[in-house]
C-alpha cells in the first residue's frame, strides 16, 4: 500500500527585514582565523527589493578561511519539487549554496544526535561571479541528489552502525538553508537577500524514542565506495600480506594492516590476529553445483574477523561466468556480513569490476623488459578499464616470479628499492590498496622495506584513502634556464615554467624530467604529492637516484608546504608564486618524496602526533635495512670482484656507505631519528652505485638482460659470471635440438611438432600465420599477423583501438626433453616492421621453464625495419620438457627466421654425460 501524499502549502520566505540579523556566521576552526567578523543591516540603499539585505564583513588574515551563513527556516519535508533560492551579492567569488537535512529516525554513531547532512546543488548553485552583483542562487535537492547523497553517507556510517542494513530516511526534512564560502586573503563583504523555500510540507512530529538505538550484533567494518575506502569510519589503505605460519609478532613487525591467511575458517588463528588489531583477508569457500539447487551455507559468527573476501590473483578473462556464480553465492551466504569482495584479474576489468568491491590489476615487472614508465601507463589504462568511481588494488611482488631456484639466505633478489618503487608507483595512480606477493616467509631485509613503506602509507592514509588524483606536476632541476640564464628573472610574468622562453635542458635534465614522476592527489584534507623515480631499468637494478634542487609546479596559491616521512616533517622553505600557482623546491630528492600541502594546523598537528608514534619504529627499520644491504652488497662484491670487470673505486664508495650507516647507528642510539633516516638512504644510495656498475658491466654485451637468467637481478650475478666461464670453457658437448628453424612450409612445421593456436576469428580482429618471402638470406620466413577490419592481416590496417584479452595467435616448438643442468640457448632473428598496438605486450616469446615471467617482449619496430637477432638463454632445472612460444598479444606483423635451440651438457652427472644428445619429440604440447 502506498504511503499517502503529504499536503503541500505555500513556500516558506525570509526577507531579512527584520530589526536584527537572522543568519548565522559559524567559522571552520581548522583554517585561518579572521580578526574581525561583522553583522549588521546596512540599509534599503543596499537592498535588493524590500527594506534591508543582511550584512556581514569579515577580514582574514590568509587565504582559507572558510565560513558558513546558516538560516534556520520552518521543517519541510523533502521532496522532489522542494526548491530553495537565495538572492546573494559578494566581493570574492566562490559562494555555494547547500540545504541542511535532518533524519529524524537514525542517529549518527558520531554523535549520538539525529543525523544531519548538507545537500549541495548543481551549477545554479554557486556564486561565482567578481563584479560583486546580485545573483539569484538555487539548490534543488530533489531525488536523484538525495541518492547521491545518501550513497556517501552510507560508505561513511553503515560500517559504525554494525547490523543495520540501511539507514533510515523517513520523514526526512530540510531544517536550515546553508551558505558556504572559502575566502581569500583581506575583506570580504557578504550581503543575502530574500530567501524562499517551498512547497512546505510539514512533517509529522517526532520524538527521541522514535530515534532507533545503535543497533547491535553483526556488521562490515570496511566501506568502499565513491572512490574512497573507510575502515570503522576513518580512511583506510589495505596493506595486504599473506601469512606463512610465522609468529604474530613478526607479522607485526611488517606493518601490514591484513593478513591473508590460507583458510577462512581458523577460527583460532582469526581471533588471533582480531586481539592484535590485525584485520583478515581470506579466500572463500569455492561455489557449489547451483544447478542442483545448492548454494553455500551462511557463514557463523566465526568468520566475524574476516573484513574483506580475497577471491584469487591473476583470474583470467575466461574464468568470469565462473566468477560471477561464485560471488552471487558468497553474497547470499554472507547476508549478515555484507563484506567487501575483491579479486585480481587479468582481463574483462569492467565486467569484473561490476561485482567485485575492489578490483585487482597486476602486473610483475620485476627482471622484466617492462620499464617503470611502462608500468605506469599499465597501472593508468587498467584504472580506465575499471568502473569510474570504484576502487582499484594492485599486487607487489617481494620475490621473483620466475621460478629460478635460489637459496634465501644468499640475500633478497628484489632489492627494498624496488619495493618502493613499485608501491608508490600504484598510490600515484590513485589506486586504494597494495597487496604484497610472496610464497615464502620473508628476509629480514625484505621485512624492513615492507615495514618502512607500510608505515609510510598509513602515515598518509587520509590522503591517500580519500583523495583522487588530479594532475602529474612539471618537474626541473637545478637553475633556471629561461632565456637569460641565471635564476633572477627580469619579470613576474616570465618563470622556468615558460616553455616558449625556455632553453632545451641537457640530456640528463631531459632524462630526469622524463623518469621523476611527480603526481598531485587532492582531499578534503589538503594536499599531497607524491615523487617518484621511475628509473629506466630500475626493473633490474635501480641505479642512485639522487638530486639536487628539484623544482615542481603546483597549479595552486600554496603558503606552506612539508615534506613528510615517518621519521619527522620539515617545512618547506622554497615557496615561489608564479602564474598559475606555485613553485616548490626540494634541496634534494633520493629516490621517492611526499609533500604534504594544507592551511590547516590542525592537519599539520595530527601528522606530527602520529610521526611521534611511528619515529622510532621507522628509525630502526632504516638503520636495520640499510645494514643488512650494505652486508649483502659487500658480499656479492667479493665474491664477484675478481671474475666480473672491474667497477671505479666500488672499495672506496662501499666504505663511504659504511661510514654512513655507523653515523645512522650512532644517530639511532641518541634519539635522532630524522638523522637515521638520511643517512641510511645514502648508505643505500652509495651502495646502489655499486651495484648498477656491476650489473651494466654484466649486462653490456647482451641485446637486454633478460636473454640471460642471471642478470636480471644482481643478486644472482656470482652465478651469472660462473655460468659464462663454463660457457666460454666449452663445458659439455653442445647439441642442436630443433630439427629445422629455417621457415620452409606449414605443412613441415605440423610434420616436426610445431603447433598453432589462434583467437576465435570475428569480424573484428583478423589473424595469419603464413610463410613469406624475405628472410635474412632471401629464402622464406614465418609471419604472425593480426589486424582489425575484414582483411585478413595486412600491415598497417589497424583501424581501431581494441583491448587484448591473451594471445591473438600462439605458435609452440615441439616439446624437446631435456635434463638437469643443461643451459639451453635460444637464437633467431626476427623483424618488425613497424610499431605493434601500444596498448598490449606486442610479441611475446618465451619458453615452459622459464615461463611468461621471463620472455622477450617486442612493440617497437626492429632497427630500421631490419633483421635482427634475439637470444634466450635458460638452465634446465630439473629433467623435463622444454619448448619454445611464441605469442602475438597485440596488433601488427612480425617476421621469424634462423630458430636455434642448442643444450650445453654442463652437467657433472657421468650417467647424463654417458647417455648421448636427447630425442627429439613430436608429441604435443601439454596443457
Amino acid at each position: 500500500m502506498l504511503a499517502p501524499r503529504p499536503a503541500l502549502s505555500g513556500d516558506y520566505r525570509q526577507s531579512y527585514d527584520g530589526p536584527d540579523p537572522v543568519g548565522r556566521i559559524s567559522i571552520s576552526p581548522g583554517g585561518p582565523q579572521p580578526t574581525d567578523v561583522r553583522q549588521s543591516l546596512p540599509g534599503p540603499e543596499y537592498a535588493r527589493e524590500g527594506k534591508s539585505p543582511e550584512f556581514v564583513r569579515i577580514e582574514s588574515p590568509a587565504p582559507g578561511t572558510e565560513i558558513e551563513f546558516l538560516t534556520e527556516v520552518d521543517p519541510t519535508l523533502r521532496l522532489d519539487e522542494t526548491k530553495v533560492s537565495l538572492w546573494a551579492r559578494c566581493s570574492q567569488p566562490n559562494l555555494s549554496l547547500h540545504v541542511r537535512l535532518r533524519f529524524p529516525h537514525q542517529i549518527d554513531p558520531r554523535t549520538g544526535a539525529p543525523l544531519t547532512a548538507d545537500m549541495a546543488g548543481g551549477p545554479a548553485s554557486r556564486y561565482e561571479e567578481t563584479t560583486e552583483l546580485w545573483k539569484r542562487l538555487e539548490c534543488r535537492p530533489d531525488d536523484r541528489s538525495f541518492q547521491q547523497l545518501m550513497q556517501r553517507l552510507r560508505h561513511l556510517l553503515l560500517p559504525q552502525l554494525r547490523n543495520q542494513a540501511d539507514l533510515d530516511t523517513r520523514d526526512v526534512y530540510v531544517e536550515a538553508v546553508v551558505l558556504k564560502a572559502r575566502l581569500g586573503a583581506g575583506r570580504t563583504d557578504l550581503l543575502v537577500d530574500d530567501l524562499i523555500v517551498g512547497p512546505i510540507a510539514v512533517p509529522p512530529t517526532t520524538s527521541q524514542k522514535e530515534i532507533p538505538a545503535e543497533p547491535e550484533a553483526k556488521f562490515s567494518r570496511i566501506a568502499m565506495g565513491d572512490n574512497r575506502i573507510t575502515k570503522n569510519g576513518r580512511p583506510f589503505i589495505p596493506l595486504i600480506l599473506p601469512y606463512h605460519h610465522e609468529s604474530i609478532d613478526e607479522f607485526l613487525a611488517t606493518g601490514a594492516n591484513t593478513a591473508w591467511v590460507q583458510n577462512w575458517d581458523d577460527e583460532a588463528l582469526l581471533k588471533e590476529f582480531a586481539a592484535r588489531g590485525i584485520g583478515v583477508t581470506a579466500t572463500p569457500p569455492r561455489p557449489v553445483n547451483s544447478e542442483r539447487g545448492e548454494a553455500l551455507p551462511p557463514f557463523t559468527g566465526a568468520s566475524a574477523p574476516i573484513d574483506f573476501w580475497m577471491l584469487d590473483v591473476n583470474i583470467p578473462a575466461s574464468a568470469y561466468l565462473d566468477v560471477e556464480t561464485w560471488i552471487e553465492q558468497l553474497r547470499d551466504a554472507d547476508h549478515k556480513h555484507p563484506r567487501p569482495i575483491l579479486a585480481d584479474v587479468a582481463g574483462r576489468e569492467r565486467d569484473f569490476h561490476r561485482h567485485l568491491s575492489l578490483l585487482g590489476s597486476s602486473r610483475f615487472i620485476l627482471g622484466t623488459t617492462t620499464a617503470p614508465l611502462e608500468y605506469v601507463e599499465h597501472l593508468d589504462r587498467k584504472q580506465r578499464m575499471g568502473l569510474p568511481g570504484r576502487g582499484m588494488f594492485t599486487l607487489v611482488p617481494l620475490e621473483p616470479a620466475d621460478g629460478l631456484l635460489h637459496d634465501p639466505t644468499d640475500g633478497p633478489r628484489i632489492e627494498p628499492e624496488q619495493v618502493f618503487l613499485l608501491a608508490n608507483a600504484a598510490l600515484s595512480a590513485g589506486y586504494k590498496g597494495i597487496g604484497y606477493w610472496n610464497r615464502n616467509p620473508l628476509s629480514e631485509e625484505t621485512r624492513h622495506a615492507v615495514n618502512l613503506m607500510n608505515l609510510q602509507v598509513r602515515l598518509l592514509e587520509p590522503w591517500l584513502a580519500t583523495g583522487k588524483v588530479v594532475s602529474t606536476s612539471p618537474v626541473q632541476f637545478g637553475q633556471d634556464l629561461a632565456q637569460g640564464g641565471g635564476t633572477s628573472l627580469s619579470s613576474v610574468v616570465s618563470t622556468r615554467w615558460d616553455n616558449a622562453n625556455r632553453k632545451a635542458p641537457s640530456e640528463r635534465a631531459a632524462r630526469l624530467e622524463n623518469e621523476l614522476r611527480a603526481t598531485v592527489l587532492d582531499s578534503e584534507f589538503g594536499m599531497l604529492v607524491i615523487i617518484n623515480w621511475l628509473e629506466n631499468r630500475a626493473q633490474y637494478q635501480p641505479g642512485g637516484m639522487v638530486v639536487d634542487d628539484l623544482h615542481l609546479f603546483v597549479k595552486r596559491d600554496v603558503l606552506q608546504a612539508w615534506t613528510v616521512t615517518a621519521t619527522g616533517m620539515e617545512t618547506v622553505k622554497s615557496l615561489k608564486q608564479v602564474p598559475g600557482g606555485t613553485e616548490i623546491t626540494l634541496k634534494q630528492v633520493e629516490q621517492f618524496a611526499y609533500v604534504l600541502i594544507t592551511h590547516e594546523q590542525a592537519v599539520r598537528d595530527a601528522v606530527a602526533r602520529q610521526i611521534s608514534q611511528v619515529r622510532e619504529r621507522a628509525a630502526r627499520s632504516w638503520v636495520e635495512l640499510a645494514e643488512h644491504k650494505i652486508r649483502r652488497v659487500h658480499d656479492v662484491h667479493r665474491q664477484i670482484e675478481f671474475e666480473a670487470p672491474a667497477v671505479m673505486d666500488a672499495a672506496d664508495i662501499l666504505a663511504k656507505a659504511d661510514r654512513y650507516v655507523a653515523a645512522a647507528r650512532a644517530d639511532f642510539e641518541r634519539g635522532s631519528f630524522k638523522s637515521v633516516e638520511e643517512n641510511a638512504r645514502f648508505a643505500m644510495a652509495l651502495t646502489r652505485v655499486v651495484q648498477r656498475r656491476h650489473w651494466e658491466n654484466a649486462v653490456r654485451r647482451f641485446a637486454t638482460p633478460v636473454s640471460y637468467p642471471y642478470t636480471v637481478a644482481f643478486q644472482t650475478l656470482p652465478q651469472h659470471w660462473k655460468m659464462l666461464e663454463k660457457l666460454g670453457a666449452g663445458a659439455g658437448q653442445s647439441v642442436n635440438l630443433l630439427r629445422s628453424g629455417r621457415f620452409t612450409s606449414l605443412q613441415q612445421m605440423a610434420s616436426d611438432g610445431w603447433t598453432l593456436n589462434e583467437a576465435d576469428a570475428n569480424e573484428t580482429v583478423r589473424t595469419a600465420v603464413e610463410m613469406r618471402a624475405g628472410g635474412p638470406e632471401g629464402r622464406s620466413c614465418l609471419r604472425l599477423a593480426a589486424a582489425t577490419g575484414a582483411a585478413t592481416g595486412k600491415a598497417g590496417e589497424r583501424t581501431s583501438f581494441l583491448p587484448i584479452q591473451g594471445p591473438l595467435v600462439q605458435v609452440q616448438s615441439p616439446i624437446l626433453p631435456v635434463r638437469e643442468g643443461q643451459i639451453l640457448h635460444v637464437s633467431g632473428r626476427i623483424r618488425v616492421p613497424q610499431s605493434l598496438d601500444p596498448t598490449s605486450e606486442g610479441l611475446v616469446i618465451y619458453n615452459t621453464i622459464d615461463g611468461p615471467s621471463r620472455s622477450l617482449r617486442f612493440r617497437s619496430p626492429t632497427s630500421s625495419g631490419q633483421w635482427e637477432t634475439f637470444e634466450l638463454v635458460s638452465v634446465a632445472p630439473a629433467s623435463g620438457e622444454f619448448a619454445l612460444r611464441f605469442e602475438l598479444r597485440g596488433l601488427g606483423d612480425v617476421f621469424l627466421d634462423d630458430l636455434r635451440i642448442v643444450a650445453l651438457n654442463v652437467s657433472t652427472n657421468a650417467a647424463d654425460a654417458e647417455a648421448g644428445p636427447p630425442s627429439v619429440s613430436n608429441s604435443p604440447p601439454t596443457p
